[in-house]
């Protein structure tokens, strides 16, 4: 498909009994471009069918080696229930590059408080957020509001 790149999977981390990260390398040549809040859509075939999801990405470009992205296994998600199921390090996935509005622009300059409020899987993109924040503004500040069904 035109406008898409296969990455390898380099890293899985299962992060809680529902939910594991996908950690993949930035490509040698033409590296993903992304802004914290983005996200990248997974084009996946099962049973010869292709099906694409978007996930959310929780690494920071300028921090992090990796590209990852955090999937919840749902009770009723064919793509999320063949991810947790079958992906392991070693495939590859074809990906569609980042995209997505929900993004803050950062600057060493920033001096500002902002408050994070999500709940459940909606974590993913505001630990790209966090992250981004308090890596590229030093005099800036975080403070995060999360629910969730569970402790784990």
């Amino acid at each position: 498909m035109p406008g898409t790149t296969i990455l390898p999977v380099i890293d899985i981390k299962q992060e809680t009994d529902s939910a594991m990260s996908i950690h993949f390398p930035q490509p040698k040549v033409h590296k993903l471009w992304y802004q914290a809040g983005q996200f990248i859509t997974l084009i996946v075939s099962i049973d010869g069918q292709k099906h694409l999801r978007s996930y959310s990405i929780c690494t920071e470009r300028r921090l992090d080696d990796t590209i990852a992205i955090t999937v919840k296994r749902l009770s009723r998600g064919l793509v999320s229930n063949f991810l947790h199921d079958h992906i392991k390090v070693g495939d590859s996935l074809e990906i569609i590059k980042p995209a997505g509005k929900f993004c803050i622009d950062t600057s060493i300059k920033n001096e500002r408080h902002l408050v994070l409020i999500g709940g459940g899987s909606g974590i993913t993109p505001l630990m790209s957020i966090l992250r981004a924040i308090l890596f590229n503004e030093p005099q800036s500040r975080v403070s995060l509001l999360y629910a969730n069904r569970s402790e784990e």
